[in-house]
């Protein structure tokens, strides 16, 4: 709906133009003001968004669990199996750090109740389903009481979780860390539930299970959840009467953190723009006066000008690269394409513009088209390659 609304605008603006008597200066830079504008729209959409995957449950509610448990119910009775024994697990996230683009560690507070009688003979703790492999897991036993009916075990952990992910839309990506955890007795029908009771607020952006004061560096946390990942294992694990099983629950606690702006803001992107606005001014700076003598630049002048700005570019682009490690091309290195783009289309422009007089692209009302077209050529082109990463 929002390019629908930038066209309709973009028509409407043309059809003003016409009416009022604009300028061709006014109606270039409303377009592209507007083209921004779009690209902004884009980036607070895209990083906002997020959708489950379809093997995901999200429960953020009591009365989301229940619906989920009476779905349980009825899977029971349709494989003529026991209903799951729950065990309700908390979570409580006090720091997170990221070692490297795919290691993650997390550190924090797990308890669960148990009920007596029933689960005397079930055992006390969890699995990690997706620990790092090469690292070891911490998980130290703080306290067990017994109230009542129920015996409530609390352990501390620190564990390193391994996720992959790729910042294809860095800067302005989000991303997903999931602890996701089972019952050693898993084989024996015994499910991990939430256990919201523990929590004093549930709604996502809140942060429950997690620390407010939480600080991840170049990272900011927006929300957090529990959530079921069904999975299809397609084995048994060698217990015989478990080779119906067709899928198997997991719980996960979910916190989506973001990329902090300001900093690649800074380091990349105003960069970029000043070299964009110097590219604009070299081409604009290029024209002749009433006499037909050129003002401005030379060729060897503009050929020198050019080196320079693709020379900061390229040594840039470079540091970027060692920087971010990812063996693909992610949203923000289109921006040094573009512009190494840019550069050798304004040097080409300006040499035909100085040597050849037969061009009329370039010759006409002192090489005004290409003027005009640059920030709507520019802008548009970052908008096609917006629209392609983020949707």
């Amino acid at each position: 709906m929002g390019r629908g609304a930038s066209f309709g605008l973009l028509f409407g603006m043309a059809h003003v133009w016409r009416l009022m008597g604009w300028n061709k200066w006014t109606i270039v830079t409303f377009i592209s003001l507007l083209i921004l504008t779009e690209i902004v729209v884009i980036w607070n959409i895209a990083v906002d968004e997020h959708t489950p995957r379809d093997n995901e449950t999200v429960v953020s509610d009591q009365a989301m669990l229940e619906e989920w448990m009476d779905g349980r119910r009825v899977d029971a009775k349709r494989y003529h199996s026991d209903e799951p024994q729950y065990i309700p697990t908390g979570i409580f996230l006090e720091n997170v750090i990221q070692r490297s683009g795919h290691d993650i560690v997390l550190s924090g507070y797990l308890w669960q109740h148990y009920q007596k009688g029933r689960d005397d003979a079930l055992k006390r703790g969890v699995q990690f389903v997706e620990i790092t492999e090469t690292l070891s897991e911490e998980f130290i036993p703080l306290y067990s009481y017994q109230y009542a009916n129920k015996e409530i075990v609390g352990w501390q952990f620190r564990i390193i979780v391994r996720e992959e992910y790729w910042p294809l839309r860095y800067p302005f990506d989000a991303r997903q860390i999931h602890l996701r955890i089972r019952h050693p007795d898993f084989l024996n029908g015994v499910q991990l539930i939430p256990d919201l009771s523990s929590y004093a607020l549930l709604n996502p952006l809140l942060l429950p299970g997690v620390d407010r004061h939480i600080h991840i560096p170049g990272w900011k946390a927006v929300e957090s959840h529990f959530e079921f990942i069904t999975h299809n294992y397609q084995t048994s694990f060698g217990v015989e009467d478990r080779r119906q099983m067709s899928h198997m629950n997991d719980l996960s606690f979910n916190l989506k953190i973001k990329r902090e702006f300001l900093g690649p803001f800074i380091s990349h992107l105003i960069p970029m723009a000043v070299v964009s606005i110097m590219l604009f001014s070299l081409l604009i700076m290029v024209r002749r006066n009433d006499k037909e003598h050129l003002i401005g630049f030379s060729a060897t002048q503009i050929l020198a000008s050019s080196g320079g700005l693709f020379f900061v570019l390229i040594i840039s682009h470079s540091n970027f690269r060692a920087f971010s490690e990812v063996p693909k091309v992610i949203y923000l290195e289109n921006f040094y394409f573009l512009l190494y783009m840019a550069i050798v289309a304004v040097t080409i422009n300006a040499l035909l513009f100085i040597m050849r007089r037969d061009v009329a692209f370039v010759q006409d009302n002192d090489n005004i088209y290409p003027k005009l077209l640059y920030w709507p050529l520019l802008l548009g082109t970052l908008l096609l390659v917006t629209l392609l990463y983020f949707y």
